[in-house]
């Protein structure tokens, strides 16, 4: 089964989210409606008939939403991958080492090539476009590096003396 979203805030994201896209026209293959009761609970969802006009196709939804939009080649593949202000990460399932040296220098913090969220101890990345600031690490003393950052306290020293 699958569990609940962070709150009811981010599963409002989710919904609206999909009523924009099925008031777009896309269709809702599966689930789709969160249930009735307690919690932040979202059904696995799958839609069709997606488009880029869609926030779900654009934006951080942060949900399990699967969201298939058919192309006509790999070109307009990766335009439409690239098609969105946010940069966190992205997968691709290839057998095509070209595709996936066209894919270097996109503006992601990580891009998984047929896998989906594999990182190796001591993995670092910047998230890209308005997906966050900051390296973001993955275990190990790198890790540490990328949640600490110094800082600096300048002014009157006087008020941390308690």
């Amino acid at each position: 089964p699958l569990g609940p979203m962070i709150d009811l805030q981010q599963r409002a994201v989710v919904e609206q989210h999909v009523r924009d896209a099925v008031d777009k026209g896309a269709k809702v293959l599966v689930g789709g409606t969160a249930p009735d009761g307690p919690g932040s609970y979202f059904p696995a969802t799958v839609m069709t008939d997606v488009d880029h006009s869609m926030s779900i196709m654009t934006a951080e939804t942060f949900g399990p939403i699967a969201a298939v939009q058919i192309v006509e080649s790999m070109d307009e593949a990766v335009r439409l991958a690239r098609d969105t202000t946010y940069g966190l990460a992205m997968t691709v399932l290839t057998h095509d080492q070209s595709l996936v040296d066209s894919l270097i220098g996109s503006d992601v913090g990580t891009i998984w090539v047929n896998t989906w969220h594999g990182y190796e101890d001591g993995a670092l990345h910047q998230p890209g476009g308005s997906s966050g600031t900051g390296a973001v690490g993955w275990r190990g003393a790198e890790f540490l590096d990328a949640v600490s950052a110094p800082t600096y306290l300048s002014g009157d020293r006087s008020v941390l003396r308690g």
